[in-house]
């Protein structure tokens, strides 16, 4: 299976923050797929692994700008040597916040916590009520964004 680490302030794997559209695409596998993620997106995100790595993309030229991956896509995510989709949540968020806190005032907090030191970001659509809970005991998506990306709004 492939493997992917995600590196704050770095990239995801071979795509490095500030690469352009073709150089993303000639170091990921294809298929791409590419669309507007929001209507008034200046430029489409484009999509590898069946959409669970996605590449947003920024600026005059333009280059990559925020990286999400999601889970269940056929790849591993690592940080720092830790399985992203394969940790539980708690256990990932204590471990990333080694390398700088999150954000407490999130107002999705239990559902995402952001590093924006790290501009780093994790997200999940359920937080369980009880560990008999059937989901939401690890995370569905983790984003890495260049630097700026959520400490300029921190």
């Amino acid at each position: 299976m492939k493997s992917y680490e995600i590196v704050p302030h770095v990239g995801v794997g071979p795509v490095r923050h500030g690469m352009s559209r073709e150089d993303v695409r000639r170091v990921m596998p294809a298929p791409c797929e590419s669309f507007l993620k929001m209507p008034d997106d200046a430029y489409e995100t484009d999509a590898f692994h069946d959409s669970g790595f996605q590449v947003f993309y920024s600026g005059d030229s333009p280059a990559v700008a925020f990286i999400e991956l999601s889970r269940d896509s056929g790849f591993t995510a690592t940080y720092r040597g830790l399985d992203v989709f394969a940790t539980q949540a708690d256990q990932l968020v204590a471990h990333v916040a080694l390398d700088g806190p999150f954000d407490r005032n999130n107002p999705e907090l239990g559902y995402s916590f952001v590093f924006p030191h790290l501009d780093l970001s994790v997200w999940r659509p359920i937080v369980p009520e009880s560990p008999e809970d059937a989901e939401g005991h690890e995370f569905a998506t983790i984003g890495v964004g260049v630097p700026g990306y959520f400490s300029e709004r921190a």
